[in-house]
């Protein structure tokens, strides 16, 4: 069975983003050769489920490879779509919608 693991950034008062799903907060924080476990915790993943706002923002501000790096694929849960690419898919349902399909045992209670 797949396991479903949370990886989440957010700030001290317990916002993930600010109004306006403002990330800047996180560079307040960002220093040189620090990923805050984030290239341990990805090693073993074989699937991403992202936001599409957080999708967004990282393709503008980070890179449009940091996620569709070619060795997992990527879903971004948004109501609305962009044509797939790479291994990235574009999904208009709910994150547990999306986990069912990914993963039926977990359906199941398994």
């Amino acid at each position: 069975m797949r396991k479903v693991r949370l990886f989440i950034a957010m700030s001290l008062d317990g916002y993930i983003a600010k109004p306006n799903h403002d990330l800047n907060f996180l560079s307040l924080v960002d220093r040189p050769d620090e990923d805050y476990g984030y290239t341990d915790f990805v090693a073993g993943i074989d699937t991403i489920v992202i936001g599409r706002k957080t999708y967004d923002y990282v393709m503008k501000h980070v890179s449009n490879t940091h996620y569709d790096n070619g060795s997992r694929d990527v879903y971004v849960i948004t109501h609305h779509p962009l044509a797939d690419t790479k291994r990235t898919k574009f999904f208009k349902g709910s994150p547990s919608e999306l986990i069912r399909r990914l993963n039926p045992d977990y359906a199941l209670g398994i």
